[in-house]
């Protein structure tokens, strides 16, 4: 799983894979936070992975 982390709580907010890449569906890297609802955006290099 990829993910990045909120920058207002620090949970985890999972990134699709197809959201990564060349062949990413979103031309922008933007997320939204299920845990305190903010909105954000992140850079390919701020990604992490629990793999």
């Amino acid at each position: 799983m990829l993910y990045v982390n909120c920058p207002t709580c620090e949970a985890r907010v999972e990134v699709h894979p197809n959201a990564v890449g060349p062949d990413r569906t979103d031309p922008w890297n933007v997320a939204r936070c299920d845990e305190c609802d903010s909105g954000f955006d992140y850079d390919d290099e701020e990604l992490l992975s629990d793999q």
